[in-house]
């Protein structure tokens, strides 16, 4: 008996000290947030490239969108970080089509817990954001069909809790999960014409624009030092949004609707990866809409090129 707890002891210690000295490559999974900030005086660049289809609404059309973006991060301190992520997209709808940047969020990270292999301690990173509108959202053209449509026009700020465990099932891989969750609060906006939230000619009012919460549990599993797998379960909700003003007129003469109801969509996103290095990696996979209300379902193909120094 003495013998097998002396093996046993022995096998654990070594499993411990192979996790801590053998951390695997992952790039991250393609949406959910990390649960550590960047060290100090570190940078993490990750180019992004989207490619997207999604279904006109009350039409037998498609919107098809390329949407190249930067994800970059930088440690502050050892316990403080500073995100963005910064899209520009093209879109097209039969012959009609538009490029412009997007709406893009800034945020601070904060470490709030740091996790503790040897226990159930997660990492905790509190991030705040600040979605900036610096897209198209009022004044569309009718004639484009939507494609020069490129954000909400409204300043949303969100809290979020970014949680991170790192788990050893076998001795050489390893389960990485993180689960994010954000509230936000987003100000009223102005609109005139065709916006975001409806309207036509001679809309002109204010609207709040209703506010998010989003879930999301992303994984990864490693399969080799150099190939992974991740998934990602995201769910947005975002509460309706009011308008208070002149609704304006539709061509038929009848008033045009302007506000949206309550938006409930969920994602999920399968990829793959291969990392050349721990401060290097790539990743791709589908991502896509299983549930939409008041919605557009859509689908796209997401690859990113993460580079740490």
């Amino acid at each position: 008996m003495l013998r097998i707890l002396l093996f046993a002891t022995i096998i654990l210690f070594e499993l411990s000290t192979f996790a801590k000295e053998h951390c695997p490559w992952f790039t991250g999974s393609l949406i959910a947030n990390a649960g550590l900030t960047i060290p100090a005086k570190h940078v993490n660049l990750e180019p992004y490239l989207f490619l997207a289809s999604a279904k006109v609404p009350g039409s037998s059309s498609r919107l098809y969108s390329v949407q190249p973006a930067l994800n970059f991060s930088f440690g502050i301190t050892e316990y403080m970080d500073f995100q963005t992520f910064l899209p520009y997209a093209y879109e097209k709808v039969g012959s009609k089509s538009d490029a412009g940047f997007v709406d893009f969020p800034v945020l601070l990270g904060f470490q709030a817990l740091s996790a503790n292999f040897d226990t159930a301690k997660p990492d905790l990173r509190v991030t705040i954001t600040e979605i900036l509108p610096v897209g198209k959202y009022d004044n569309l053209d009718p004639n484009k069909r939507g494609t020069d449509l490129k954000g909400r026009g409204s300043f949303v700020t969100l809290v979020a809790l970014n949680f991170e465990k790192l788990y050893q099932p076998y001795l050489d891989h390893f389960f990485r999960l993180r689960v994010n969750l954000q509230y936000g609060v987003a100000a009223n906006t102005s609109i005139k014409g065709i916006s975001a939230y409806g309207g036509s000619f001679g809309t002109k009012g204010k609207v709040n624009p209703g506010n998010p919460f989003i879930t999301t549990i992303g994984m990864e599993y490693s399969l080799t030092q150099n190939w992974a797998l991740a998934f990602d379960i995201d769910n947005i909700y975002r509460s309706k949004s009011t308008f208070s003003g002149k609704r304006g007129f539709l061509p038929n003469g009848k008033k045009a609707k302007v506000g949206e109801p309550i938006f409930d969509q969920c994602v999920l996103a399968p990829a793959i990866e291969y990392n050349f290095s721990a401060n290097a990696g790539f990743i791709i996979g589908p991502v896509f809409s299983v549930y939409s209300k008041n919605a557009n379902d859509f689908y796209s193909l997401v690859m990113a090129y993460n580079y740490f120094y």
